[in-house]
């Protein structure tokens, strides 16, 4: 069931495939309300697409179950120490807010991985970064 539906177009349009009726694609939709979901999914596969309703929970915990992220990491900022430049001043890398970093860095991650995209996830007890 899983091969009907890439697991990055599963997570992001939060969506998870329950079988195929006369060709059409059956599809639990944890949010049903949203405008174009379907064309958009039948455009993406190149197939007919049928919603399902199902509870968000649901939805949320097959995706859980049937497409685990396989890869996390905990990214930690540290504190940098300002670097001293050749002519005694020091450089703004080292004064620049946690925040800067972080994102810096996780860009930094994501070129040496040769990732094409980065995808952050926020849920009510974690934050996913893929």
């Amino acid at each position: 069931m899983e091969t009907l539906l890439d697991p990055d177009l599963a997570r992001a349009y939060r969506v998870v495939p329950l079988g195929l009726r006369a060709g059409v694609l059956q599809v639990a939709a944890a949010d049903l309300g949203r405008p174009g979901l379907a064309n958009e999914l039948a455009f993406a596969l190149g197939r007919a697409v049928q919603l399902v309703d199902l509870q968000s929970g649901e939805v949320e915990q097959l995706l859980a179950e049937r497409y685990p992220v396989s890869e996390t990491k905990d990214v930690r900022v540290e504190e940098d120490p300002p670097v001293k430049l050749a002519d005694g001043s020091t450089s703004p890398e080292g004064n620049e807010a946690p925040v800067v970093r972080l994102v810096q860095r996780l860009l930094e991650q994501a070129v040496e991985a040769g990732a094409s995209d980065v995808h952050l996830e926020p849920f009510e007890d974690r934050f996913v970064i893929r």
